[in-house]
């Protein structure tokens, strides 16, 4: 069976697109987990780090007289919720963005 010039090129693009679409899939799963080795390791960090008496000049260096001391785990699980967060919302945009590219 042969195909004409244009209905070749048309089959190379839509290959092309194929196997760039798996190599960005493969690059975002990636990062995805790498991020969150990241955010595991830093929690962990943050945790073994001994949380000594503080002086009032630190407390209220960054307004944090406000808060009750224990609430900084809570605070840092949060800021590492959101940014997880933000970064699957990211990575979803692209995959339905490139997906909706390969049905054209």
């Amino acid at each position: 069976m042969g195909y004409t010039d244009d209905e070749a090129l048309s089959e190379i693009m839509k290959r092309s697109k194929k196997v760039s679409f798996k190599r960005k899939k493969k690059r975002d799963t990636i990062l995805v987990c790498a991020s969150f080795v990241i955010a595991i390791c830093a929690v962990g960090i943050v945790l073994s780090i001994p949380a000594g008496d503080q002086t009032y000049a630190a407390r209220t260096l960054y307004g944090s007289f406000l808060l009750n001391p224990s609430t900084g785990g809570y605070i840092l699980a949060a800021m590492i919720a959101f940014a997880l967060g933000v970064a699957v919302a990211i990575i979803c945009k692209r995959y339905q963005n490139e997906h909706n590219d390969l049905k054209d």
